[in-house]
């Protein structure tokens, strides 16, 4: 017989804590969190910045130094974007879901009846 899943470490709910307090948060304010994570990526610790422009310069060849580093300021406030999004799913309602997500052709989904 199989053995039940091991709790998990104490120290994952002091990490989770603060991640689903920011989950709380308003969009406009995760959106300042997010202004907040994008200067810390791209200019702060500037997360692996030389792979995002190496790739860009390899993806975009006709286009200038300029453009390649402003499309990899665009791609580093994305990213902080869509982290304090998925953030956010952990504690948005589903009437706020609905009311911000559209899905075409919903009846065609799979267990829709």
């Amino acid at each position: 017989m199989s053995r039940p899943a091991a709790a998990p470490p104490w120290y994952y709910r002091w990490l989770a804590a603060p991640l689903l307090a920011v989950a709380h948060l308003p969009f406009p304010v995760l959106y300042l969190v997010a202004r907040g994570i994008y200067l810390l990526l791209a200019y702060g610790l500037r997360y692996r910045q030389r792979v995002v422009l190496d790739n860009l310069r390899h993806a975009f060849p006709e286009k200038s130094e300029v453009e390649v580093r402003r499309i990899g300021r665009q791609f580093y406030w994305h990213f902080a974007q869509v982290l304090v999004e998925i953030l956010k799913m952990a504690a948005i309602s589903p009437v706020e879901l609905s009311r911000r997500v559209r899905f075409a052709n919903a009846d065609s989904f799979p267990g829709r009846h």
